[in-house]
């Protein structure tokens, strides 16, 4: 918050002025016939960009798998994981660290190109317990590794408000998908959202 007195003749009215960054309020208190003094307040609410450094996750799934073509496999889900943080230096203990995740899921695989498509929601619930995250995410690619986005949708609690998104890889092993059950993990190579 910037705050200056400025002097006018004649009087002035109290306007607002919408500035590329903010909004700029200007008030006009005036005296009896003397000079005006006025304060403008410049004010702006920048939300907080938190880059936590690596993230990982390993995962195990369980949902069903169908035959939908030759060698085309669709799996649909939910996949549940942990979440582990590669801190960066001089920074603490961050609420994403060993995180909770539950994900709805499906997955387009293509057994004899190996190519996949995945999309799906995540809810995390950190461990300071204080909210929990609603993620998306979707990706393309191989078996071997599917690169997407990850994006924050919302949050609740001290997470309302979150926003961002992260590019990730991830990958799959299907060696059990034709018992509905699958495992793998994902990588964020600079996990990053900003909160109000």
């Amino acid at each position: 918050m910037q705050r200056r007195i400025i002097h006018k003749k004649p009087c002035l009215t109290a306007r607002s002025l919408f500035i590329k960054g903010g909004i700029h309020t200007f008030y006009d208190v005036s005296q009896n016939h003397g000079c005006h003094i006025g304060f403008l307040f410049s004010g702006t609410a920048f939300g907080a960009t938190i880059e936590l450094g690596n993230g990982m996750t390993s995962w195990l799934g369980k949902g069903e798998a169908h035959e939908i073509g030759n060698e085309r496999v669709l799996f649909h889900g939910e996949i549940n994981g942990v979440m582990f943080i590669q801190k960066r230096e001089k920074t603490g203990r961050t609420p994403m660290q060993a995180a909770k995740m539950h994900c709805p899921v499906t997955m387009n695989l293509d057994k004899k190109t190996n190519e996949r498509i995945s999309q799906g929601f995540c809810v995390i619930t950190p461990n300071d317990s204080t909210g929990k995250v609603y993620t998306s995410f979707q990706c393309s690619g191989s078996t071997e590794e599917c690169q997407g986005e990850w994006t924050h949708i919302e949050g609740t609690g001290g997470y309302a408000g979150i926003s961002g998104t992260t590019n990730y890889r991830s990958r799959v092993d299907l060696s059990s998908e034709g018992g509905g059950l699958i495992s793998g993990y994902a990588v964020w190579p600079n996990l990053t959202y900003t909160l109000p």
